[in-house]
């Protein structure tokens, strides 16, 4: 069974990023439905960082999404790899 999830906000968010910084390093934030990874958020690692506090960014996401998705699974991969799994994730089937 193929599961699709309504990831419009995060596309045009996604989309967004990539206009504005290029096909750039991301988190891929999934969770694990019958086996498929279902990508539900990201952390994209933007190139001036100087409005952020350095590297425990992540660990700081990691704790954001994990309040509200316990067990999640985090996946490195481009900006626009990303992009086409969420396209295809949200899909009507």
């Amino acid at each position: 069974m193929k599961f699709s999830y309504d990831t419009s906000k995060l596309l045009q968010e996604l989309g967004k990023d990539i206009f504005e910084f290029g096909n750039q390093k991301v988190w891929a934030y999934y969770r694990r439905m019958d086996g498929q990874k279902i990508y539900f958020d990201y952390y994209f690692e933007y190139p001036d960082t100087s409005d952020f506090e350095g590297p425990n960014d992540l660990a700081k996401f990691d704790k954001s999404v994990r309040d509200e998705v316990p067990n999640f699974g985090r996946q490195e991969m481009s900006a626009n790899d990303l992009y086409e799994l969420l396209k295809d994730e949200n899909e009507t089937i």
